[in-house]
């Protein structure tokens, strides 16, 4: 059984903006009996990883948290949430089960295949879990920083390689479907991939626990939610345009 702690990363010096308040205080409505287990600057200081350290070195708290969130959930168990995650019910009714994810709603394009990634902003799973163990070997011994050299752009100086992608490919890999069509529940290994209704809904529904509100909190806390909702927007469209540009020389999928 998945224990009812939910963890979840802060590593700015920032308070939370209004907007990331309102969603930890739908986690304490819904789950009041859960744990809420914070990993910032201080908790994850003893934690020796060179994709990690390298990565907040460059102040990139959001593959920092790619790392972290796996290793809080491989060693302790929970489920993991992102801060601008706004939840609608409880998640008791999956900790039954050893492990759980679910689909994002957005497809993508890889080696030409539509597909998709999976919801790293909320997945949950007993302690010493094999799945997560295999996304957080995906880590080890591996560098964020790719060259030292500050002219090149950060999607080639820094390896800027999506969790959502990596869970997938991962998944993929013990059998899960990832083509964007195959969006149902299936279970493989004892992991449960759920549709994106559950975690990340398009429109809501009674299926859905949780929607990422996708704020990008970690850029620039003190934007209104308009603005950063309206500058996600447009990177979303960039980044569209952009990855599928590069997928045809086969790149991978970037962070923008």
């Amino acid at each position: 059984m998945i224990p009812k702690i939910i963890h979840y990363t802060w590593f700015s010096s920032e308070v939370f903006p209004k907007k990331i308040k309102e969603c930890i205080e739908s986690w304490q409505r819904y789950l009041p009996e859960y744990e809420f287990v914070l990993w910032d600057l201080e908790k994850i200081e003893k934690i020796d990883n060179f994709f990690l350290k390298e990565s907040l070195s460059e102040k990139k708290w959001a593959f920092a948290s790619d790392y972290v969130r796996l290793y809080a959930v491989y060693n302790y168990g929970g489920i993991y949430l992102d801060t601008d995650v706004e939840i609608y019910k409880s998640f008791n009714n999956l900790i039954s089960q050893k492990c759980f994810i679910g689909r994002e709603n957005s497809y993508h394009l890889v080696n030409r295949e539509v597909c998709s990634f999976l919801s790293s902003h909320c997945f949950g799973a007993e302690k010493n879990n094999f799945f997560i163990k295999k996304c957080l070997d995906y880590y080890e011994g591996r560098h964020f920083v790719l060259s030292t050299n500050v002219n090149l752009p950060n999607e080639l100086r820094l390896d800027m390689t999506l969790l959502p992608f990596i869970q997938a490919k991962i998944a993929k890999s013990i059998g899960w479907d990832w083509a964007y069509n195959k969006n149902n529940h299936s279970i493989y290994h004892e992991v449960s991939f759920y549709p994106s209704t559950f975690f990340d809904p398009q429109h809501l529904s009674s299926e859905s626990y949780c929607k990422h509100l996708a704020l990008g909190s970690w850029r620039e806390s003190e934007i209104s939610q308009e603005k950063v909702t309206l500058r996600y927007k447009i990177k979303w469209r960039i980044k569209k345009i952009v990855t599928k540009t590069l997928w045809k020389f086969s790149y991978i999928m970037i962070k923008v």
